[in-house]
């Protein structure tokens, strides 16, 4: 992805996807913004973190996963944007551009939001681990969502050695890995767009930073293999109770 190129606000990205949910529990936000560039310098993007902000005064401002919430009166309401630049000339805006917007919204609901079941949890992450002498991008979220009893996932992953591209599309298992903080997963995937494979995927939530500490392993029906910990990125295990 190549915005403004040859431009002092150029951006650039290897990946870009945003995500938005909204219950009557809650709003929820998500994108996986990887290998950025901003006026021709590579910057570090938190996998989490909303409304990171990068300036180069007089020219141009950078957001990443910018999140916009709005709550009350029975009704949840996100807008998730993956990269929104802005393009200023002193103090007037030249240009604008959002690139992977998402919207979910909820009416109705009632005053007060039920509670999640304690008996379940969600896992989210997203970066990069090593593959071979290059490296394969991943982000996700896979698990229970409030007061649902099946799980449910979304999770991509390239592997930019071969080009290989896989996408979960449904999930008959998540349950504790090996540890209290891994989690284990199968289901049905395409590959490179085609329909018919298996996965299965073990994410390990090791502690804070996520860098050299937390893993991914991921083996798929065609023959492939990957796993390790991750170069960069983060995998947050959120349990719904203490």
């Amino acid at each position: 992805m190549s915005v403004l190129p040859g431009s002092a606000a150029a951006v650039t990205a290897s990946f870009v996807r945003a995500e938005s949910e909204a219950t009557c529990s809650g709003v929820r936000g998500a994108t996986e913004v990887a290998d950025v560039t901003f006026a021709g310098q590579s910057i570090v993007v938190d996998p989490f973190a909303p409304n990171q902000t990068f300036d180069v005064p007089g020219v141009a401002r950078l957001v990443i996963n910018e999140q916009k919430t709005s709550t009350g009166g029975g009704t949840q309401d996100i807008t998730v944007n993956a990269i929104h630049l802005t393009v200023t000339a002193g103090s007037v805006v030249t240009a604008e551009v959002i690139v992977s917007s998402a919207h979910s919204d909820v009416q109705g609901c009632p005053g007060c939001p039920p509670k999640p079941p304690c008996s379940t949890d969600f896992m989210t992450g997203g970066g990069w681990i090593k593959v071979g002498s290059g490296k394969a991008n991943f982000g996700f979220n896979a698990g229970f969502k409030p007061n649902s009893s099946t799980p449910e996932i979304h999770f991509n992953y390239i592997d930019h050695n071969s080009g290989m591209q896989m996408k979960a599309t449904s999930i008959s298992v998540y349950r504790q890995g090996d540890t209290a903080t891994t989690r284990h997963m199968e289901g049905i995937a395409e590959i490179n767009g085609v329909p018919g494979f298996t996965y299965s995927i073990d994410a390990a939530d090791n502690g804070e930073p996520g860098k050299n500490t937390d893993s991914l392993k991921i083996s798929l029906s065609n023959g492939y293999s990957a796993g390790g910990p991750l170069e960069g990125g983060n995998i947050q295990l959120h349990k719904p109770c203490p």
